[in-house]
């Protein structure tokens, strides 16, 4: 568990289940790898505190616990993330796993016992899946707080295709869709606008639900494949276009060692990840949060 982490969009992680069933990006063969989770599970699996293997999710108990407790962020600045000022504490839950994988240990038999104490705290637990459909029957069956957002992610277009529509199933205030890594060109048109609904809205009964935070960004890693810059300039026009908060998170691996400083790339600084705003385009400067009314930095 991390009280801070480098994840640019929230200000904490915390991982109850590390581990998951393992999914598109994952390969038991570290070279065919591209789930970071995976490496670093590999890399502690059997120690104290951390699953036996990637592949076999593990409960421990307490963690939650401690984050519950710890200090209320509403209202304070953050020197280093300012699109998070004002917010309260954003917490990610299981960034080493998936809280709803196939192989994890049922959410019923520990988070649901939590879920009244996660409610009255001042933070927000942001639960992002590749299985939303499972997230959707669960949170259908057991309704989650206002300060829980659930999430998922997608790669390209199939994986929005398959994920969206269970996502935007899930009762919540705000549910938000992750395309990290993005692996190709997508149109979101049908779940980012009610331009349609509003066309005849009584002969097309309640209106739809649409996404509310979109995150976008780049594969990092040995084996980094490129994000294209225009399928994420598309993602981000197409969210502005609707008005709906976009975040860009980084623009990956790839894009950082093709990118040049004082004849050295920018991955031989350090930006190993392509997270260092001041050198993108700038159309790609952009990290907004729901409910802040969208800024560009």
């Amino acid at each position: 568990m991390a009280k801070v982490t480098a994840i640019q969009w929230c200000d904490s992680s915390i991982n109850p289940v590390p581990g998951c069933t393992g999914c598109e990006l994952y390969d038991a063969e570290p070279a065919k790898n591209h789930c970071y989770a995976a490496t670093l599970i590999r890399r502690y699996a059997g120690c104290k505190g951390w699953p036996n293997s990637f592949t076999e999710p593990k409960y421990f108990p307490g963690r939650i616990e401690k984050a519950i407790a710890w200090r209320d962020m509403t209202g304070t600045d953050r020197p280093g993330k300012p699109w998070l000022n004002g917010l309260p504490r954003l917490i990610f839950l299981n960034d080493l796993g998936d809280t709803f994988a196939p192989t994890a240990p049922d959410p019923a038999e520990w988070l649901l016992s939590l879920m009244d104490e996660m409610g009255k705290a001042p933070h927000i637990w942001m639960v992002l899946t590749k299985w939303p459909r499972r997230m959707c029957e669960f949170f259908e069956t057991h309704p989650a707080p206002e300060n829980f957002w659930p999430g998922t992610t997608i790669l390209n277009q199939k994986w929005a295709d398959r994920n969206i529509p269970w996502l935007l199933r899930t009762p919540a205030a705000v549910r938000f869709v992750s395309a990290e890594p993005l692996l190709g060109a997508m149109d979101l048109s049908k779940w980012l606008s009610l331009d349609q609904w509003l066309v005849n809205p009584l002969s097309q009964g309640p209106a739809p639900e649409t996404i509310d935070w979109f995150i976008v960004g780049g594969e990092s890693g040995p084996s980094a494949r490129p994000m294209k810059l225009d399928d994420a300039r598309s993602l981000v026009q197409q969210c502005k276009s609707a008005g709906i908060p976009v975040f860009v998170k980084q623009l990956g691996t790839v894009w950082a060692k093709n990118q040049y400083l004082q004849g050295k790339s920018l991955y031989a600084y350090g930006y190993t990840k392509g997270h260092e705003m001041r050198y993108w385009p700038e159309d790609l400067r952009v990290r907004e949060m729901p409910g802040q009314g969208g800024e560009k930095w």
